[in-house]
């Protein structure tokens, strides 16, 4: 018999946006930055990314606790570089600029999330390689148009 493998892939994105944050399922708190913004998530999505989860959450399991959820707090980043974070967990989507890309590196290792620190510093080596091309392009213009000038000015 012949098997036919189907992927969804908008409706599972739909399905892990609509869990992405989600009080109503969620078995994570966190307290987020100084002012300790909530967000709540789920352990097995969170335990897949980052060994750091994994323990946190393994032995938690052992302990039996009877809070159902789970309260972490995370003073030392913002809370909207975790949201950031979060999208990645769940969706494996981030959007980087040349402002939060660095401070989502930061995070990513302090929560041991070693895809995401390989996905950023990948994506800043390209960052800056076409940063660097943008600049030749521009001095190339503007040579050029010395050029036209200097040849207007001889005319």
């Amino acid at each position: 018999m012949e098997q036919l493998d189907v992927w969804e892939e908008e409706n599972i994105l739909d399905v892990m946006s609509n869990m992405m944050n989600n009080q109503r399922f969620a078995d994570v708190k966190f307290l987020i930055g100084k002012d300790q913004k909530e967000f709540y998530a789920n352990k097995i999505f969170l335990q897949n990314c980052s060994e750091l989860w994994k323990t946190l959450f393994y032995e938690e399991n052992w302990r039996q606790n009877v809070q159902r959820i789970k309260v972490v707090e995370i003073p030392s980043i913002e809370p909207e570089i975790f949201l950031q974070i979060l999208g990645y967990v769940y969706l494996r989507r981030i959007t980087l600029t040349k402002e939060n890309s660095q401070k989502i590196l930061v995070a990513a290792k302090e929560l041991q999330i070693k895809g995401l620190v390989n996905l950023i510093k990948n994506k800043q080596i390209q960052l800056e390689k076409n940063e660097n091309e943008n600049e030749k392009e521009k001095e190339k213009d503007k040579n050029e148009i010395k050029k036209e000038i200097e040849m207007k000015k001889q005319n």
